[in-house]
């Protein structure tokens, strides 16, 4: 994996269970961010949630289009 890609799809921690961080342009089309770009996000918190390098299986729900150029949070909570 590329050392941009990384940059690009870590927030900084805020928290235990939070992570905020903006969205880079370079990751859009038609102006939105890439639905595969908004999970490397969220994947990446994830990973450092649980401490697992290797996430198995994940399944993701768009509620809406993500906005690049402004602060996003990502917020994690364990059920299991």
């Amino acid at each position: 994996m590329t050392s941009q890609f990384l940059d690009e799809t870590t927030f900084e921690r805020v928290s235990e269970n939070s992570w905020t961080g903006n969205l880079n342009k370079n990751w859009n089309i038609a102006g939105i961010p890439n639905g595969g770009y908004l999970l490397a996000v969220v994947l990446r918190a994830m990973q450092e949630q649980v401490g697992i390098k290797t996430l198995l299986s994940v399944n993701a729900h768009y509620l809406r289009p993500g906005v690049s150029g402004e602060e996003g949070r990502v917020e994690s909570l364990i059920l299991r």
